[in-house]
Formats: structure tokens, C-alpha cells, sequence
């Protein structure tokens, strides 16, 4: 369903876009969603249809720093008073009369328009250059000027748009607003600063890394060489005494444990089942003579196997297709769901924000860049990650090659390994440039030689060992026996018994007769068990908001009112409401029609069972009409009363249409 919108009204403070939309002006109507209007409110660009529009207090007397909108012939002349005061000083005072028929101009937010004209704007400036030519010696230059000590600037107001100077105060209040992390101010790229991003591989580039050593290769000839070794995890030592491979699992790599032997087979068939020479199939099945038992594990297989069974049998008449949900509809009756990716992706969080961040609810962009935890890593000034933030790595490209030319030719890293299949060996590159043939190391392993086996020789795979062997059911005694009785044959039930299932994972079928798992945690148990929409957003932790305006009855100066949604009390049980459920209030907001004024001021106060919380907030003076308390908190079960007390100071306008909104977050 579309979120409902509503009529705002563009103040002063607006700049030319609100909330991304280009406006009409000051004073213009604007519809915009709660959730677009609400940043809005707080920075005062807008106010609801009806409430009297804020408007920008008039302009002082001329100053030194007032702008000037001039033209000298048909050029635009950019200046502010003082500039042109001491440059008239200087140089055109003394023919002020021949040179003010060539400048038209008034003054931008300065005098009032009786002291616009051009001789008493002359007169105007050649005063004020005379009582401010001394301040200006040892002043900084207008243009260009370098500052020194801690020069300060008045802050303007939250959501100003103008050319007026953003203070530190200002960029550090319009940042806080904003909620933003310091990653989310970089650009993407490889320079310094920048938040480095993946390849078409989905890989890092490589020249975003710095220098690292990531598998070193050394060949030793003995075992004191290889325990002498400066290595790190991953390294590998060639050791050509032993024609063996070895790589450190753990440092330090003097320690002989800490290096783990590269294995390969070393087996030369000799004799099979005192069979010798050349070992035919059906010698070898009449020597071997197998049965059940001479199988690991295969009786109990069988022992473990489903018998007939009504549920399985219902699994199996289901016709699955991609993206589908299998659930329970009865006692050995199932059905199937849509069950879509994003769902998928939605169960496997592991946590609520995870959750949110799926649905779109959370932001990524609150994370701050630096190398503590959770943060954003950004490149130094050499374009490439701090070695301090990666983890030990094996990062190992392979190529096959027909020829050492080829290998030489390969745009290689330490690490990585090329497959000769004209020597049908393998090197590995140990050290840079890899045009170099002594860099390149070959990774040594034992001769193996078979025989015969099933009239098979060289390298015989299992694979192939069963095909020349071709047992049958007949030829291991029993399992006729073991099979009969057991379920038939199903497509479903073979794809479900094909998959490996572990602790929180959820079936669902991806075709017919085809299923895969994805992640089930007990949140997404918990979330799908919720009886409705609502307990569903309480377990997502999803806060929902209160949202409310006073109405038409006015609270006066120097009084104690009581708020409800559209109505205003003298004491709370006048317009108490009860909570509905158990949860917790934050981040109250409230907005006025106008500012109390000088010295004046409305405090509002969330009540619990008629009496004040630690959630209140205050708006005073003349500067803002908006109050919030975003920190504090105040918890409710479901029967508690709730209010809002508004105090007003005895200077205080009468105001009325407050509007306030608090966050509500579901704890049952």
C-alpha cells in the first residue's frame, strides 16, 4: 500500500531542492511522505499546511562585510563594502565625481533603499573607508586572505543554502543530522583515501595491495636448512635431499612440527588378493569374494535405510519446481510455497540487522573508516590497503603451459604455479621477475608405478577400476536380500537424500527433484512463527512511529497542559492513552507553530502512569520552533497510561497544532 502524503509549506531556510524535489519558492505548497517531510521538519525547510511560515529577520545596518551588486561599464564587479571603501580610499576618492557615473550598484541585505543612490552611497562609503582605514592595517586581504590564530564566523542556521561561510560547527551539526560514517563521504577508486572496490573476478586489484609475501618458495637440501628458513604461514620448502614438499602450518619455522608434509601416493602394486601379473575383473571378484560385511559400513547403511513410510511417500508425489517452499498442510500432507532468493537471503540472517538490512531498513553508511573493528579500510597514500589490515592470504594463480618459453612468458607473482604439460611437472614462481627460469621451482613428488590391476596399468582411478571390475548386486552376497523391502526409488526422496544437512538449514526445492539448503536461524524460526505482520516487525526489532499534532485548542502563557493525539487537557486523566503492548518510546521530536521568544520557553515531558519520565525536550528563544531528545528512552507494558506534559513559561505565546512523533519499538 502507498504511504500516505501530505501538504508542507517551503520556509525561508529551504534551499532549492526539498527532500530531492525542486520547489516553488518561499511560501510554496509541497506533498511529501512522512519519511521524506521528517528531516525536513527538523531542519525547519518546511512546516504543515496551516502552520504560519517562519520568516527571516530583517537586515541590519550596512557593515564593512556587506556584498555589493555592481557594474562598472557592462562588467559584473564583485566586492563587499570595505573592499570598495579602501580601494576608493586609495585610488578614486579624489576623482569620485568623474568615476560615479560609471558604477551603478546597491547594497545586498545592507542600507534601506533612501540609501541607495550613488551620492549618498559615495558619501556612505567614503565615511565608513575613513573610520575603518586604520582597523584595516594589518588586516588580512578581502581577497585571498590567510588568516592567522582561530578566526571565527557566525554559524548560520541549520539547512541554510546560501554562499554564506560553513563553520566547523555548522558541518559537524549537518553531519550528525545526517547520521553518516566517514566511509560514507569516500569516493571509490585506487588513489589515496579512496574505498577500494572489486574486479569483474569480484577480486581486490592487485594494485591496491601493498608489497606482501604471500607463499614463499625455497628449496633446501636439508632438514637443519629448512628449520633456518625466515618463513611465515603458507610458506613451502622444496626439500631435494627427501624429493619431498613441505609447508609451515604455524610459526615459528624453526620448530620441525610446525611443517606439514605435501603428501602424494607412493604405492606400486605388487600383488591383489594374492592375485600377481596381469589381474583380470572376474579373477579379482572370485579372489575377493566380497559380501555385506566386507564393505565399511555398507550393512549399517542398509540397517539405517527409511522403510516405507507415509510421509516420504507424500514428499515423493510432490512435483517440485524452481524457488518453492516444501511445508505441512496435515498429517502426511505437504504442499509447496513460493520460496523466492530474497526470502532466502531474508532467513538467513543471522541477526535483526541482518534482517533489515535485506528489506532495506538498516544503512551501511553509519560505519566510520580507520582500522579498528568494524570499520571502513581505505587506501593510504600509495593507493593500497594497510598490510596491518589483511589477514594471512594464499593467493595462487595457475597456468597450464606447453613449453618453458610459455612459463617464462606468464605474468606471474610469487606464488603462483604453472602446470608444464610438455614435462607433465609443476613449478611454482618463488621469486620476481617470472621471465627468470632460476625463480621458478618445480614442486617435487615420488614416482608411482602400477602394474595391472583388472587389466588396467599406469594411473588407475576408481572410477575406472569399477567399470573393469563390474560388480553387480549378484556378485556381493546378501545385498539382494538387504535391497528387497527397502523404499523404491524416487526422484524427490534421492535429492533429498543427496543433501548434507547441518544445524539451522531449511529445504527448499530449487526444480523438480532438485533441493538445496539455505540458512534457517532461530530468529528466522522465531519471525515466521509470528502470528501476524506486527509480531513480525517486533521480532525484526523494526520501530514503528507514534505520530500526533494538539489540535485547535491553545495552551496559554504561564500553564500546565496535558497532550493527547488532537486533544489538550488540564490533567492527564483528560487524555491519557494506553500503551497496547508491551515496548519502548525514543527519539521524541516536537515542532511549534512559532518560536516562544526571547527568554520564553515550552518544555515537553512523556508521562508514565501520570508521572514524568527521563524523555523531555525543550524548545526556547527566538532561534528554533523545533525541540527533540533523541538519547533518552522510557519503557511501557501494555496496560500503562502514557502523555505528553506541556509546561509554558509566563511570557510564553499561546500556541496550539503542536505536532510531536516518538519511535515505538515492540519488546513482547
Amino acid at each position: 500500500m502507498a504511504e500516505a502524503v501530505q501538504t508542507y509549506i517551503v520556509t525561508p531556510l529551504a534551499g532549492e531542492f526539498v527532500a530531492g524535489n525542486l520547489h516553488g519558492g518561499v511560501g510554496t505548497p509541497i506533498r511529501l511522505t512522512d519519511a521524506q517531510a521528517r528531516y525536513e521538519l527538523l531542519l525547519g525547510t518546511i512546516v504543515l499546511d496551516g502552520t504560519a511560515v517562519p520568516v527571516e529577520p530583517p537586515a541590519g545596518p550596512v557593515t564593512a562585510l556587506d556584498r555589493l551588486e555592481l557594474t562598472r561599464g557592462s562588467k559584473p564587479w564583485d566586492a563587499s563594502v570595505g573592499e570598495l571603501a579602501a580601494f576608493l580610499l586609495m585610488r578614486i576618492l579624489p576623482e569620485v565625481t568623474e568615476t560615479l557615473g560609471d558604477v551603478e550598484g546597491r547594497i545586498v541585505g545592507g542600507a534601506a533603499a533612501a540609501d541607495n543612490t550613488l551620492g549618498k552611497l559615495a558619501i556612505r562609503i567614503a565615511t565608513l573607508a575613513e573610520q575603518t582605514q586604520a582597523g584595516l592595517q594589518g588586516l588580512a586581504p578581502l581577497r585571498s586572505p590567510a588568516f592567522r590564530e582561530a578566526p571565527t564566523a557566525p554559524t548560520p542556521l541549520p539547512g541554510s543554502n546560501s554562499d554564506r561561510l560553513a563553520t566547523t560547527a555548522y558541518v559537524t551539526a549537518a553531519l550528525a543530522a545526517l547520521g553518516l560514517g566517514a566511509a560514507a563521504f569516500a569516493s571509490t577508486g585506487s588513489e589515496a583515501g579512496n574505498v577500494p572496490v572489486l574486479d569483474a573476478r569480484g577480486k581486490l586489484l592487485s594494485s591496491v595491495l601493498p608489497a606482501l609475501a604471500i607463499t614463499d618458495i625455497a628449496e633446501v637440501g636439508s632438514q637443519a636448512e629448512m628449520l633456518a628458513l625466515t618463513a611465515q604461514t603458507g610458506d613451502i620448502a622444496i626439500r631435494t635431499d627427501l624429493n619431498r614438499t613441505f609447508a609451515l602450518a604455524a610459526e615459528p619455522a624453526s620448530t620441525l612440527a610446525n611443517w606439514k608434509e605435501l603428501r602424494t601416493p607412493t604405492d606400486t602394486v605388487l600383488a591383489v588378493a594374492g592375485l600377481t601379473g596381469t589381474i583380470t575383473a572376474a579373477a579379482l571378484r572370485t579372489a575377493l569374494a566380497l559380501g555385506i560385511s566386507d564393505i565399511s559400513g555398507l550393512q549399517a547403511a542398509l540397517n539405517g535405510k527409511q522403510a516405507a513410510d507415509g510421509t516420504l511417500t507424500a514428499l515423493a508425489a510432490l512435483t517440485t519446481v524452481a524457488d518453492r517452499l516444501i511445508y505441512a498442510t496435515g498429517d502426511d500432507q505437504f504442499a509447496l510455497t513460493t520460496f523466492t532468493s530474497l526470502a532466502r537471503t531474508l532467513l538467513a540472517g543471522a541477526d535483526a540487522a541482518a534482517m533489515r538490512g535485506t528489506l532495506g531498513l538498516g544503512s551501511a553508511a553509519v560505519a566510520s573508516t580507520g582500522s579498528a573493528a568494524g570499520n571502513v579500510p581505505v587506501l593510504d597514500a600509495a593507493g593500497k590497503l594497510l598490510s596491518s589490515m589483511l589477514p594471512a592470504l594464499a593467493i595462487t594463480d595457475i597456468a597450464e603451459v606447453g613449453s618453458q618459453a610459455e612459463m617464462l612468458a606468464l605474468t606471474a607473482q610469487t606464488g603462483d604455479i604453472a602446470i608444464r604439460t610438455d614435462l607433465n611437472r609443476t613449478f611454482a614462481l618463488a621469486a620476481e621477475p617470472a621471465s627468470t627460469l632460476a625463480n621458478w621451482k618445480e614442486l617435487r613428488t615420488p614416482t608411482d608405478t602400477v602394474l595391472a590391476v583388472a587389466g588396467l596399468t599406469g594411473t588407475i582411478t576408481a572410477a575406472a577400476l569399477r567399470t573393469a571390475l563390474a560388480l553387480g548386486i549378484s556378485d556381493i552376497s546378501g545385498l539382494q536380500t538387504a535391497l528387497n523391502g527397502k523404499q523404491a526409488a524416487d526422484g524427490t526422496l534421492t535429492a533429498l537424500a543427496n543433501l548434507t544437512t547441518a544445524a539451522d538449514q531449511l529445504i527448499y526445492a530449487t526444480g523438480s527433484d532438485q533441493f538445496a539448503l539455505t540458512a534457517f536461524t532461530g530468529l528466522a524460526r522465531t519471525l515466521l512463527a509470528g502470528a501476524d505482520a506486527a509480531a513480525m516487525r517486533g521480532s525484526l526489532g523494526v520501530r514503528e512511529v507514534i505520530r500526533g499534532n494538539s489540535g485547535p485548542t491553545s495552551i496559554p502563557a504561564g500553564a500546565t497542559r496535558y497532550l493527547g493525539i488532537g486533544v489538550v487537557g488540564g490533567s492527564p486523566s483528560d487524555v491519557w492513552v494506553a500503551a497496547g503492548r508491551r515496548g519502548r518510546l525514543s527519539n521524541l521530536r516536537v515542532i511549534t507553530q512559532a518560536a516562544p521568544g526571547d527568554g520564553q520557553s515550552w518544555t515537553f515531558t512523556i508521562q508514565k502512569l501520570f508521572a514524568d519520565t527521563a524523555l523531555t525536550c525543550s524548545i526556547a528563544g527566538t532561534g528554533t520552533n523545533m525541540g527533540t531528545d533523541l538519547t533518552r528512552t522510557v519503557d511501557f507494558e501494555a496496560t500503562d497510561r502514557l502523555c505528553i506534559k506541556v509546561v509554558a513559561t509566563s511570557g510564553a505565546p499561546a500556541t496550539s497544532a503542536i505536532a510531536f512523533s516518538l519511535d515505538f519499538l515492540a519488546l513482547d
